[in-house]
């Protein structure tokens, strides 16, 4: 959330946890898709999404970037070039 990470930035708080809420909606629905599809033969895998913090150190990372991916825009646009 943009107060957290502004909290944050301005030694409000010391930290937070960033939970990937993309991977946690989109890793199951595939892995559940694919056990569909292959008959019950591939099952669903425990995937453990990782645990990041998010501190002073690298709060500027998530304050500047625009990506869908952590919610600060709704446009198609690949960091990657």
């Amino acid at each position: 959330m943009p107060v957290t990470l502004r909290a944050i930035h301005d030694r409000v708080l010391d930290f937070t946890i960033d939970q990937q809420p993309y991977l946690q909606g989109f890793l199951p629905v595939l892995q559940m898709f694919l056990y569909r599809y292959s008959g019950h033969l591939v099952a669903p895998a425990d995937t453990n999404t990782g645990l990041n913090f998010v501190t002073r150190q690298n709060v500027n990372r998530y304050l500047t970037t625009k990506s869908r991916f952590e919610g600060s825009s709704d446009r198609d646009r690949y960091p990657v070039r």
